[in-house]
């Protein structure tokens, strides 16, 4: 049972503020096996920010009918404090490191090491905050049950970056992750989360908006992988939260965008 909950409540403490701290013995399952192993339940982590967050769109619907804005923006608000604004974090230290790192792979990694959040930063965050607001907003139209799909799909397709793609820096947890993830995961779980997601996806969509979504998602990841490969030679921390929050708007984008096409 350990096997299966200690790394299951590490994801869920790494990518959530959820209370579940009191749980874990710190000194005895914060290793770099768990840390791994952990990994695996990223999707599944991914599910319950979206079944939480539908469930809240459901019953602030019920009690405020027809006052869209509001769900919309309440939606939003729980959304960053479900993940603490981790992601978000790390959009702004990626886009202050992309633009003041002039191109150079060790003052782009020294840069997004500074804990302080410079122009860009603040900018990459409003804009990232204000989209989704929107797509929230005209989801919340269309199905509110989209609105799932985002945190689960995002959170599968970093797990694929993370096992694929290498680690940016000498040194780091991001480097742990790496070296050991190839003793937990192998391609058959990467297939069976990806699968279940993809199902998901599918369920709630036509078949033109599942096509779609999923090609503009991958494309996304295509040159995401390319450019940060590019820039700093793999991932860090920061670069794998800024992709998930990436990934949600792109998503967010394509169940809105191909969903107004067929209207």
């Amino acid at each position: 049972m350990q096997h299966f909950f200690t790394p299951f409540l590490i994801a869920v403490q790494f990518l959530t503020r959820l209370p579940v701290s009191f749980l874990l013995d710190k000194k005895e399952i914060y290793t770099a096996d768990n840390t791994a192993r952990s990994l695996k339940y990223y999707p599944l982590v991914g599910a319950i920010i979206g079944l939480i967050l539908i469930v809240f769109v459901i019953l602030l619907n019920y009690f405020a009918t027809g006052h869209t804005a509001y769900v919309a923006v309440l939606t939003l608000f729980l959304w960053v404090v479900l993940s603490g604004g981790l992601h978000l974090d790390g959009v702004a230290d990626m886009a202050d490191a992309w633009v003041g790192g002039l191109g150079d792979k060790e003052k782009t990694l020294r840069i997004m090491k500074d804990p302080t959040c410079g122009p860009f930063g603040v900018i990459a965050i409003v804009l990232a905050l204000l989209l989704k607001l929107v797509f929230i907003y005209e989801l919340l139209s269309i199905n509110p049950l989209l609105i799932s799909l985002s945190p689960l799909l995002s959170r599968s397709m970093v797990v694929i970056l993370l096992m694929f793609t290498p680690y940016a820096r000498s040194q780091g947890m991001g480097l742990e992750l790496g070296v050991r993830t190839y003793q937990f995961i192998n391609i058959s779980s990467v297939i069976i989360f990806s699968a279940t997601s993809l199902f998901w996806l599918a369920s709630l969509t036509s078949v033109v908006v599942f096509i779609s979504v999923l090609v503009i998602s991958i494309l996304f990841y295509i040159l995401f992988r390319f450019n940060v490969v590019q820039r700093i030679g793999g991932v860090t921390g920061d670069v794998a939260g800024a992709f998930i929050e990436y990934m949600e708007l792109i998503i967010l984008f394509g169940l809105v965008t191909f969903s107004f096409i067929l209207l």
